[in-house]
């Protein structure tokens, strides 16, 4: 089992003390930096590259099942952040109130929804005794989420400065080498998957262009894309994650001309029904009835209307005069005769 960092710095602390009672040679001096540097590979010897929006797992190591035991997250400044802690009376790994809703917990413990602040080391502290190595988390901010239907193209835009650098570009995908360039010797690698696809932006050395084109885009190009500058060390790190849509497939060519019904998304023809046709019919027709009848009524109340407000030219207005005002006598006439 894996010892404790500090129970295992201890064993070579007897060396170091024999080595500081005589004077050391040449090869001596170096023995603690040496050791040093060991140690400092073996603390990244279980760093993990994750992009935001993905998951990793974290192993409790043996034993560790007890009262007491944590999964703490240890920042850049050296703080702790609690994640989970053990339970003994049930027997599960619970989450710390900030963790709550990212945490899976079975036998293992899973972080989801990865973001840019996980960033750091994980660490189990175990009652018994026995802890595990710190896990180092490395979260590569994502530049770009290209979506392309399958059989396109796509291009990944990337830019670093190429003028008098001696690194190498490496772009990987899920651990395997999809391309490399030699800043110096300008000796170029395609992965097998991607020869003859993949072509690299000829403005990489007077430009420092390193865009990539992937041509015929398949389904299984889907996935998160490594973008590394990297020498004895990595420089730089960034990723693209890269979404294909599966192609629709077109609709069979006819031998006539005559224009096609539409079509559903797979491709298949939408045909209407023949009674949803009938009562498309009748509610047309029963629509241009009410239209006709509405047009011809408004005419003939207009007409009506003229008809009641027109007079003949030169008439005089009418005086209708009511005959009871005038009381019983009678009216003369107009001839002068009187009436008896």
């Amino acid at each position: 089992m894996t010892q404790p960092i500090k129970s295992r710095l201890a064993c070579y602390k007897p060396l170091l003390t024999r080595s500081a009672l005589r004077k050391p040679t040449k090869m001596e001096g170096f023995r603690p930096v040496f050791f040093l540097c060991v140690m400092n590979c073996i603390m990244y010897v279980y760093g993990i590259d994750k992009v935001p929006g993905e998951s990793i797992e974290f192993k409790p190591p043996e034993g560790c099942k007890t009262a007491g035991s944590t999964l703490s997250h240890r920042l850049k400044d050296d703080s702790i952040v609690p994640v989970s802690y053990y339970n003994s009376s049930d027997g599960l790994w619970k989450p710390q109130p900030s963790y709550e809703r990212r945490l899976i917990l079975s036998g293992s413990i899973t972080l989801t929804d990865i973001n840019m602040n996980d960033d750091g080391l994980y660490e189990f502290t175990c009652k018994s005794g026995r802890n595990n190595l710190p896990i180092s988390l490395k979260v590569i901010r994502l530049l770009y989420e290209p979506s392309v239907v399958a059989g396109g193209n796509v291009t990944f835009p990337y830019s670093y400065v190429t003028a008098g650098d001696t690194r190498t570009f490496k772009v990987q995908r899920n651990g395997i080498c999809v391309f490399e360039l030699n800043f110096t010797s300008g000796n170029k690698t395609v992965g097998t998957r991607f020869q003859g696809r993949l072509s690299l932006s000829p403005e990489w050395k007077s430009h420092g262009n390193l865009s990539l084109t992937l041509e015929g885009v398949t389904e299984e190009d889907q996935g998160v894309y490594l973008f590394s500058i990297e020498e004895l060390h990595v420089k730089q790190k960034d990723a693209m994650r890269l979404k294909v849509v599966p192609s629709v497939p077109g609709p069979e060519r006819r031998n006539d001309t005559t224009s096609s019904s539409p079509e559903h998304e797979d491709g298949s023809h939408l045909k209407t029904p023949p009674e949803h046709t009938t009562c498309i019919v009748i509610i047309v027709v029963l629509a241009c009835a009410l239209v006709g009848a509405a047009i011809v009524c408004i005419g003939c109340i207009v007409y009506i209307v003229r008809l009641r407000t027109r007079r003949p030219r030169g008439a005089e207005p009418r005086l209708d005069v009511n005959m009871s005002l005038l009381g019983d006598h009678p009216v003369p006439q107009p001839n002068g005769n009187a009436v008896p």
